[in-house]
């Protein structure tokens, strides 16, 4: 009686030995597993050469949005005030129109401090403060 072969196994004609192939996702689960078991390091060390400019990517910002600020306030005075406090600003911009009631900052700063500044203690009575979520923009075809 004639047996088929399956998808998982063929004769090969040439040799008569039976070979067995793996299925695709047996061969994709070995590969997740193998990437897995890759070691990863980070580096901690200094350079050693003072001039180079061999060294790491800085740590991800984070955006905050402040809002309903008093119109007189400028940029200027919420960096001091954020800057005073101890936190890194990487970026600050007024995202306000310039006719509206109250102001509004972007505030970026690194990961480590983003969820330090939604303390409301640090900040003055009737400020906001929440995340950045930028707004959309129109897709055009």
């Amino acid at each position: 009686m004639f047996n088929k072969a399956t998808s998982y196994e063929f004769k090969s004609l040439a040799t008569g030995i039976n070979s067995f192939i793996e299925p695709l996702y047996v061969r994709r689960r070995k590969a997740r597993e193998e990437q897995r078991r890759r070691k990863i390091i980070t580096g901690k060390g200094k350079p050693r050469l003072s001039a180079s400019t061999f060294k790491g990517a800085p740590e991800p910002s984070r955006d905050l949005f402040i809002y309903r600020v008093d119109s007189d306030t400028d940029s200027a005075d919420l960096k001091v005030h954020i800057q005073d406090l101890g936190f890194h600003i990487r970026s600050l911009d007024c995202v306000s129109n310039p006719m509206a009631k109250y102001k509004s900052f972007k505030l970026s700063v690194p990961v480590s401090e983003f969820t330090e500044l939604f303390d409301d203690s640090i900040w003055p009575d009737g400020v906001r403060v929440r995340k950045y979520v930028a707004p959309r923009t129109e897709v055009q075809f």
